[in-house]
């Protein structure tokens, strides 16, 4: 329940920099948090006000210690009152550290962090290209302002402000040495308060240079070998991520071999390989499946494109590029974004706007700043070697469906593994699109019929039966075969060609959106070697 009233991740996202931080501040002053007016919007937790952090100034609540040894965990899951006021962050994440879940996805999140932009390595830099920064302002600041903040702190009974750059420096020194030992204290905290056994190495590895990716939780790693430490006790989660052009061969170093994704219980330091091999057979792995590139006067999500992986393997596209005809106009996806096997991502021109449109859809980046045309447009998807995966030249006229040019519906692929590259699989989606899961138009398998082999070729009722725009006919398929499925008027002309091609065995839906027909009884019919089978339908318009 409380993941449809939270943002789960942003909640962790904000507790885990709080307590690495140790900001004593956090919990009870400096704790705001918002959500979107809309049916279906989620709390979430905004970081701000943190200069307590990084064990600069004195605690001012009694942490006992220097910053860095201090366990603020504790304090974020205990300190339940300060000045009448109950601090609800604390009591939530108290007692959602209960369930098992939550428990090992904040110890993983927590330690992915601490492998990377908490890690000394990280952090110092930072810090020193701060320091870098404002050195030079420091004479003139001090100045200028140390004699009145120091007049006025002294009255308000808030802490010193420095006198002098060497107790700058000094400060930036306190900075340092926190950043230096925080990461092994603050793990000693998470292994206490979860009771877990301890903490262990593993060192990923792949089995040739560029062929593919490991994915740890939410890190997608691009350098290897990487040593990363994580909790005993607590399942990582390893995905490997084929290049295009290769495929997953299995692991070695862990019991499961075949599994793309696998849970690993570390014990011990390990090591874990991923195997990659080229893959002739993976050709447009990525496809376009769904373009928006005209809205309507009255919703307007701006221009968007939907890609679809279409392997059954996940893809990692960070640093692909998407076109439009005009070279100059290039839009590079950002780290991170992989698409699962069988799922879908939306590139959006103004995020912004697709997200007030679409608030339910989360599987969005942009923003690509360009818009793309009507009439005759070209689309292009190049992988991070410049070669082609996906392009297309689409059209706003005859033989391309004409109603996504500004009167709502999308421009919506049949089914993701025909030849995008025809207007003939393509159709006008039903009001404004399906960005983020499958087309309202798809009418590939039936994935959510069932999986046993028909016994006999069959022929379905539309549904909905009379309709107006679009419906759905079924029909099953017991062996391999040439199957045509033709619409006719009453005084039997055929008016459209549903489907005509070679099937195998299963249960399918196909979609028919009647085009220019007038309302009225229709005849339907299903066509293979050895069978055929009519029935009757009804638009209304």
């Amino acid at each position: 329940y409380l993941k449809t009233q939270i943002d789960i991740e942003n909640f962790i996202d904000y507790m885990v920099s709080r307590i690495y931080i140790s900001d004593p501040d956090g919990p009870g002053h400096n704790c705001k948090f918002w959500r979107p007016q809309t049916p279906n919007g989620k709390w979430r937790w905004m970081m701000y006000d943190t200069e307590w952090g990084f064990g600069v100034t004195q605690n001012p609540f009694g942490v006992p210690g220097p910053a860095y040894l201090s366990n603020f965990l504790d304090y974020y899951m205990r300190r339940t009152q300060q000045k009448n006021r109950y601090w609800d962050v604390n009591f939530m994440l108290n007692n959602l550290s209960k369930n098992n879940s939550f428990k090992n996805d904040f110890a993983n999140r927590y330690a992915d962090y601490l492998n990377t932009i908490f890690s000394t390595e990280q952090v110092i830099p930072q810090i020193m290209a701060l320091k870098s920064a404002i050195e030079p302002e420091m004479p003139r600041h001090l100045a200028r302002w140390s004699k009145e903040f120091n007049e006025y702190t002294a009255s308000s009974q808030s802490w010193d402000a420095i006198d002098s750059v060497e107790e700058w420096y000094n400060n930036i020194d306190k900075i340092i040495e926190f950043a230096e030992k925080r990461p092994y204290y603050t793990r000693l905290n998470v292994v206490s308060e979860f009771d877990l056994s301890g903490t262990a190495d593993v060192t990923l590895d792949v089995s040739q240079s560029a062929a593919g990716e490991i994915k740890i939780n939410t890190l997608t790693i691009e350098e290897y070998p990487w040593i990363g430490t994580y909790f005993q006790d607590v399942p990582v989660k390893l995905t490997a991520i084929p290049a295009p052009g290769y495929t997953f061969t299995g692991w070695t170093g862990v019991e499961q071999t075949e599994s793309v994704s696998i849970s690993v219980t570390l014990t011990e330091a390990t090591s874990i390989t991923a195997h990659f091999e080229e893959d002739t057979t993976a050709i447009n792995t990525i496809v376009f499946n769904e373009i928006n590139y005209n809205s309507s006067n009255t919703f307007n999500p701006e221009d968007w494109v939907e890609l679809y992986n279409a392997y059954d393997i996940p893809v990692d596209i960070s640093g692909w590029v998407f076109k439009d005809e005009d070279d100059a106009h290039i839009f590079i996806i950002p780290d991170n974004a992989v698409i699962a096997a069988g799922d879908y991502l939306v590139l959006c021109r103004d995020d912004s706007l697709f997200h007030a449109a679409f608030p339910e859809v989360d599987n969005y980046i942009g923003n690509f700043g360009f818009g793309i045309g009507a009439a005759g447009e070209l689309i292009r998807l190049f992988n991070t070697q410049g070669d082609i995966v996906d392009s297309l030249t689409y059209d706003d006229e005859a033989p391309w469906p004409v109603e996504p040019d500004g009167s709502g519906p999308t421009l919506a692929l049949l089914d993701p593994a025909r030849n995008n590259i025809l207007p003939e699989y393509w159709a006008a989606s039903g009001e404004h699109g399906t960005p983020g899961e499958k087309n309202d138009v798809y009418s590939g398998v039936d994935e959510d019929a069932e999986t046993d082999v028909p016994i006999a070729f069959s022929l379905g009722q539309n549904y909905p039966n009379p309709f107006n725009s679009v419906t759905t006919i079924t029909f099953s398929v017991p062996r391999s075969g040439r199957v045509t499925i033709e619409v006719y008027s009453i005084l039997g002309q055929r008016v459209a060609k549903i489907l005509d091609d070679t099937m195998t065995p299963g249960q399918y839906n196909v979609v028919f959106k009647p085009d220019n027909l007038p309302s009225g009884l229709y005849i339907y019919t299903i066509k293979t070697v050895k069978f055929n089978e009519t029935r009757q339908m009804v638009l209304m318009k």
